[in-house]
């Protein structure tokens, strides 16, 4: 619009206008007046303060830029500013960040910027203050943090009171289950240890045993042994106790009940070596299942990076536990099942209330771990499994051997052969009047 303009009024282009300005060169008060290339003054310019006051305004001239040499002078009395009691107002384009905020920046200019703060993992490097730099795998960050921190390994140690207190009941245990093995051993011959099993007992007490020692796997910093070792050790070596407690209680009540009933099937059963059959049966399925876990996904040291931000939780990785423990739930179901049908036998002979006060803390045993296990993971996650192995453990002794080992010792006259034929006859005299 300008250059059409000019060039109705002059008959000139702008560009042709701005080579004549360059050529401008005179001198008004003093002062030379002439243009750059760019046909701008070179005369300086005047700094010019506009005031308004209601509808009116006026405008004072506070101070001047000259060139050739240049120079900026303002005269401070005549400003006016609209702060605060006429305070210099401060030019910043964005605060200060406070200390682990990076800058994030708002539009091109880099003076203009949004604070963040470093997420957790990650620290400020006063090298780049835009960016967040991330800790290294062993190590942490606080948010707003400018250094990493080292993480601290934990495990359940030998030292731990937790450990102490654990170690103390695996070993009473063990030496209660030793002395019952001696005491039984003693007195094999006695009714009270052949209705119990007889020489079977020591194949359940050996596998008890067996199980307790892996418990002292669970401790110290794991290795490639433990990791391997303390859980196929366990659930094999509880696989044959429950297998051991199912026969003897299936035993038990063919004598009394099936055997008059279905005389082939318990000559057969007996024939064919039913008992160490079914043992071995229950025992290799458990076998075939710890090596096909092993070999597809076996059990080794791993660190937890992700549970506790501070710490790494060096542990075993047994993802696949359940299924073991599970199919040991299943046999203690098959193991109720069989001594409850066996209810109203003669007492001497009448497991039922031993092993299912012995089932029922292995299955509130095993629902507890997998509750904690859903909702838990930290160190002391192997502390609760071990408890509840040691629990459950306890448990067999305690409902299976634990009475009969204190008949034996304080209840002689109920260890005769003349007690268990009358509690027979009475058995049978109940049946035949019923």
């Amino acid at each position: 619009m300008l250059e059409s303009w000019i060039f109705s009024v002059c008959g000139l282009f702008v560009f042709q206008l701005l080579e004549k300005i360059r050529q401008v060169n005179f001198t008004l008060q003093n002062s030379q007046v002439h243009f750059d290339a760019n046909g701008d003054p070179l005369t300086g310019y005047d700094l010019v303060m506009w005031k308004w006051t209601g509808q009116t305004w006026s405008f004072d001239v506070i101070g001047s830029f000259l060139q050739n040499p240049d120079r900026l002078n303002i005269g401070q009395a005549g400003l006016l500013w609209h702060t605060k009691d006429n305070q210099v107002p401060v030019s910043t384009c964005s605060k200060v960040c406070v200390k682990g905020e990076k800058r994030m920046q708002v539009g091109l200019h880099e003076c203009c910027f949004d604070c963040v703060a470093c997420p957790t993992g990650t620290f400020l490097n006063s090298s780049d203050l835009y960016n967040c730099q991330p800790c290294g795998t062993d190590q942490w960050a606080p948010v707003r943090s400018e250094i990493c921190f080292n993480r601290t390994t934990e495990f359940l140690s030998w030292a731990d009171p937790v450990s102490w207190a654990l170690l103390t009941g695996i070993t009473l245990l063990l030496l209660l289950l030793a002395g019952t093995a001696a005491l039984f051993a003693r007195n094999l011959t006695t009714p009270v240890v052949k209705s119990a099993g007889g020489r079977m007992c020591f194949l359940m007490l050996g596998a008890l045993i067996c199980a307790c020692c892996s418990l002292y796997c669970y401790f110290g910093e794991p290795t490639w042994h433990t990791c391997l070792l303390r859980l196929p050790v366990f659930s094999i070596s509880f696989t044959i106790c429950l297998s051991c407690i199912a026969t003897r209680a299936f035993q038990i009540l063919c004598i009394f009940k099936l055997a008059s009933k279905w005389p082939a099937f318990y000559s057969a059963w007996m024939r064919h070596n039913g008992p160490n059959l079914f043992i071995g049966a229950c025992t290799a399925a458990q076998v075939v299942m710890c090596l096909v876990l092993l070999s597809t996904n076996p059990s080794v040291p791993r660190k937890d990076y992700t549970t506790v931000t501070m710490l790494i939780i060096f542990q075993c990785s047994e993802d696949d536990a359940i299924w073991r423990l599970l199919y040991n739930t299943v046999l203690g179901i098959c193991c109720f099942v069989i001594s409850y049908m066996g209810k109203d036998l003669p007492e001497n002979y009448n497991e039922t209330k031993c092993i299912t006060c012995s089932l029922l803390i292995n299955f509130v045993c095993f629902i507890c771990f997998l509750t904690t296990y859903a909702f838990y993971r930290g160190k002391y996650l192997v502390a609760i499994m071990v408890l509840s192995n040691l629990t459950t453990l306890s448990g067999i002794f305690g409902g299976y051997f634990l009475p009969k080992g204190y008949i034996i010792l304080f209840r002689a006259e109920l260890n005769t052969t003349e007690h268990f034929q009358m509690s027979i006859q009475s058995y049978t005299t109940k049946r035949s009047s019923d």
